[in-house]
């Protein structure tokens, strides 16, 4: 079993984040370095020792172990604790082939109602058109995708969706110097216009789109970035009090 022991990393003053801030500071990174690789699967992530490393309380540890729990990401051991479970190429497929029956649900009901008012995902399309900046593009790829199953009028349905989020915003961060802008912004503006069109075609669209991200990431996975065999301490930005 391999464990965090002393994580090391760059420093970051507690000062420069809020107490209200840390759950989230600790989630992304965590999050974020789970989907790099950077911590690899079956990694058991001390609660303890990523607080003092944090410099936080247990609380906000704890909370993100919730949350990437609720994401599938870590689970809890049978005897307490907290492990890695990572992403695999498999667990890739998987988790696109939810969200697009996610979205397909709601692009259903969307050609259903006539009356759909799409004005804020074409704000939200042209604003990414117009854009160039690679992370910019990135956070308005998630508007759009959460704007459209918003429009789906089906509460459950958003909230599924905006479980998965989280790590779609993460696999993005991960892959964003993998893809062009202009490929990412094409593959809206043609969802939005069959959208728009009440066109069948949206479904084709709409799996041909989600195709990229789920082909950058078994890419980045399959770069062997990390050894799931290594014992060596694994680095993570921390927080520290100013000396």
């Amino acid at each position: 079993m391999k464990h965090y022991h002393r994580l090391r990393g760059i420093g970051v003053s507690p000062e420069s984040v809020s107490r209200s801030q840390f759950t989230v500071y600790v989630l992304e990174q965590l999050r974020l370095r789970i989907l790099r690789g950077d911590v690899p699967k079956g990694t058991r992530l001390v609660e303890r020792l990523l607080a003092e490393e944090f410099n936080v309380s247990r609380g906000p540890i704890r909370d993100a172990f919730l949350i990437l729990e609720q994401e599938g990401l870590v689970h809890a051991l049978p005897r307490g604790g907290i492990e890695v479970v990572g992403l695999t190429g498999t667990d890739v497929s998987n988790f696109y082939a939810v969200r697009y029956n996610l979205e397909k649900m709601a692009c259903e009901s969307i050609l259903r109602d006539e009356n759909n008012d799409l004005s804020d995902l074409r704000a939200v399309a042209s604003e990414m058109a117009t854009s160039k900046n690679l992370n910019d593009i990135s956070r308005l790829d998630v508007a759009f995708h959460h704007e459209m199953v918003r429009l789906g009028h089906n509460h459950f349905l958003l909230r599924l969706w905006e479980t998965l989020a989280p790590v779609i915003a993460g696999i993005l961060e991960v892959t964003n110097n993998m893809w062009e802008a202009s490929e990412v912004i094409q593959g809206h503006e043609e969802l939005l216009a069959t959208l728009a069109h009440r066109n069948n075609e949206v479904f084709r669209v709409l799996q041909a789109h989600l195709v990229l991200p789920e082909k950058l990431m078994k890419r980045y996975l399959n770069r062997g970035k990390l050894s799931e065999s290594t014992t060596e301490t694994v680095p993570l930005p921390i927080a520290r009090n100013k000396p």
